[in-house]
């Protein structure tokens, strides 16, 4: 497992979106069931300091809103329906710049989010960790093996999308994997749920699937704003 050399003051900002314009109609209630308006995606982030000040390695599981629902899911890269794990090597939170990342494209993971994904409502996942991770290069290109496991846990509330902090999950909820040989464990400097909107600005996309959804990601991670404590 990597260890950070300087445990930086930086504070992690994976955490919410910096969407001020949209704040009242995008945040969900902070009780009661269902989905908040104007969110299209939620997600679940552990992270890990790097072997390089101010870099983190990172994994994320994100799908659309409203399949965050109770019972199993499959990972999938499909128009409107992709369900991703995503690693991140070496993540340069304030430019997204990273060393390498990879993606599961197959499997299977739990949830359970019988109340609904508005602010501070629980959720669990569990993954069994069955999975291989494939790199991804610049061009979306799914490319040669690099990683397998994925087992990993997560129980906590959402957190609120235009708050100034996240709400971390329990200690436990953990990620493990191995990438290029080496076992990692994500989510020892935090992790969280949060939901979001993959596209703010409305845009409409041409792209693939793949190439949108990882788009949508990175572009989330990038207008975050919510400074996050390590816990």
């Amino acid at each position: 497992m990597k260890t950070s050399r300087h445990l930086s003051v930086l504070l992690l900002a994976l955490g919410s979106a910096v969407i001020m314009v949209a704040a009242a109609a995008c945040s969900g209630g902070s009780s009661g069931g269902g989905n908040p308006s104007g969110l299209t995606n939620c997600q679940i982030v552990w992270s890990t300091p790097g072997s390089i000040t101010e870099r983190f390695d990172v994994y994320i599981v994100d799908m659309p809103i409203g399949d965050w629902t109770d019972g199993s899911k499959d990972y999938i890269v499909k128009a409107g329906q992709s369900h991703v794990g995503v690693f991140y090597d070496e993540l340069l939170v304030s430019s997204n710049a990273y060393a390498a990342r990879a993606i599961t494209t197959s499997g299977q993971f739990d949830v359970t989010a019988t109340q609904g994904t508005n602010i501070g409502e629980p959720v669990t996942f569990n993954d069994s960790g069955n999975q291989n991770y494939f790199a991804i290069n610049g061009n979306q290109d799914v490319l040669n093996f690099v990683g397998s496991g994925g087992d990993g846990t997560f129980d906590g509330v959402w957190s609120d999308p235009n708050g100034t902090s996240t709400q971390p999950g329990t200690a436990s909820s953990l990620v493990n994997l191995t990438y290029m040989g080496t076992p990692e464990t994500l989510g020892t400097y935090t992790r969280y749920a949060i939901c979001y909107h993959q596209n703010p600005n409305g845009a409409a996309s041409m792209k693939s699937p793949l190439e949108t959804r990882l788009d949508g990601i990175e572009a989330q991670l990038k207008r975050q704003s919510a400074f996050q404590t390590p816990r």
